[in-house]
């Protein structure tokens, strides 16, 4: 299952956070995101705040899918 989105920037490196129920992603910091059991993979542009997430197993009906993100301060 596939999602995309858009996240305020300029984006900070290494300071994204995705939580759909169990599952749970982080970016490497080079716009990849990845999990350790693989359910989620995906890219993040940090200039643009373009994201798409991919989960091998979708998330189970009723759980939201969050996207914590923190933006470079002025």
């Amino acid at each position: 299952m596939r999602f995309t989105g858009q996240l305020p920037t300029p984006l900070l490196f290494g300071a994204i956070e995705i939580h759909a129920g169990p599952l749970l992603g982080n970016d490497d910091g080079q716009g990849n995101i990845l999990s350790v059991d693989g359910s989620v993979s995906g890219t993040v542009d940090y200039s643009s705040g373009a994201i798409v997430l991919t989960f091998s197993t979708p998330p189970a009906l009723g759980d939201s899918v969050t996207v914590r993100s923190q933006i470079i301060p002025p």
